[in-house]
């Protein structure tokens, strides 16, 4: 971190973006995919991973005990669906670039 211990305490207050682990996952699973298909999803995989049986998650749940906070349940929550929809932006995104590419070849 840093030397200066008042830095260091600063910066120890500042919330860290975490990756989302959720609960329970649903998505694509790669059965359904050829071979052909896989490897191009592994290709983009890594926007996306959360398991490793598979592809696009498209919905996901969390769960809390009753000792935490729902304030803190609303954030992670929003953290999962902020991370999915990105996700989906970012594959977009990629998917209209290849197509322009393709066109004007």
């Amino acid at each position: 971190m840093s030397d200066n211990p008042i830095l260091a305490r600063f910066l120890d207050d500042i919330p860290r973006v975490k990756t989302p682990e959720p609960d329970r996952a649903y998505g694509l699973a790669k059965s359904a995919f050829t071979e052909k298909e896989r490897v191009i999803n592994d290709i983009m995989a890594y926007l996306s991973k959360v398991s490793s049986q598979m592809y696009h998650t498209f919905f996901i749940v969390e769960f809390k005990s009753i000792t935490h906070a729902i304030a803190e349940a609303r954030l992670q929550d929003c953290r999962g669906g902020a991370a999915t929809i990105d996700v989906m932006r970012q594959l977009k995104t990629k998917a209209r670039r290849t197509l322009m590419d393709s066109a004007s070849q």
